[in-house]
């Protein structure tokens, strides 16, 4: 398995008539969407996602659309999972860890994709054993290769980044009081 993490941003909340917020978060974000998954059944818990050796069989992918497109595809009780291209943003985003974040404490790590979930889905970090973190109903996530030398330290100076407090802002406008998480799987 090759190494990889996430800054996460979340609400436990579902969403009051999730359409709206779906369509409006999209507008905030910006960017491209480059495809989209939607589970065909209720989301499984972690363990047994991580168990199921048939997971490609329980997920509808889409090709990537227009952004107005996305909310249409929403059912309650399953995952949306849509992967948004947004070159400058990222960019930005990634930049800005890579300045303000000590190379020591990051190494190879930082978050370079964009994506976000929509209906019910644990979050957990693999790293020797699987770690539950929460049942989220939205999360916003920042990808990327590779994993931070200190993870503890990343996580704590990551929420701290100016750039990374603005688009958690931006996200919050939309989904209101969000909590976060930084996660590896390595």
């Amino acid at each position: 398995m090759g190494q990889c993490g996430r800054v996460v941003f979340y609400t436990t909340h579902e969403l009051e008539a999730p359409r709206a917020p779906i369509a409006e978060l999209l507008a905030v974000l910006g960017g491209q969407v480059q495809g989209v998954t939607r589970t065909c059944g209720p989301e499984r818990s972690w363990q047994e996602a991580l168990d199921d050796s048939l997971l490609e069989q329980t997920e509808e992918p889409f090709p990537a659309m227009p952004a107005a497109a996305v909310p249409a595809l929403y059912i309650a009780d399953r995952l949306l999972y849509a992967e948004i291209r947004h070159r400058a943003l990222m960019d930005r985003l990634d930049n800005a860890c890579r300045d303000t974040i000590p190379e020591d404490v990051r190494d190879n790590f930082s978050p370079g994709d964009l994506f976000v979930c929509f209906g019910p889905h644990d979050l957990f970090e693999y790293v020797r054993e699987p770690i539950y973190i929460a049942r989220a109903f939205c999360s916003v996530r920042l990808f990327g290769w590779g994993c931070p030398k200190d993870m503890a330290r990343y996580r704590e100076l990551v929420f701290q980044v100016p750039e990374i407090i603005e688009f958690r802002q931006r996200v919050e406008a939309v989904l209101g009081p969000l909590e976060t998480c930084a996660t590896w799987d390595v």
